[in-house]
């Protein structure tokens, strides 16, 4: 590889979340298709499209808890003014 950002790498610097690094890479194939269908005209196919789409659903649904959450927090911490 030509080009080592931290972002990309399998290492993630140290202050990094482990679960932000982990979510960065599991969008990896979706960067990917993204940067080929724009890059080098890639075309994509529908199954490799509903594909990006299953991968991003997921990981909104896997922050959707903590945004829940942070929700309710600052709920509670306006009604405590």
């Amino acid at each position: 590889m030509l080009l080592q950002l931290p972002i990309l790498s399998k290492q993630p610097p140290k202050s990094t979340p482990l679960q932000r690094g982990q979510q960065i890479l599991t969008m990896e194939p979706v960067f990917a298709a993204l940067f080929s269908y724009l890059w080098i005209e890639e075309q994509l196919t529908g199954l490799a499209v509903i594909g990006c789409l299953f991968i991003f659903l997921g990981m909104l649904l896997a922050e959707l808890p903590g945004l829940i959450s942070l929700a309710i927090k600052k709920a509670i911490y306006r009604q405590a003014l």
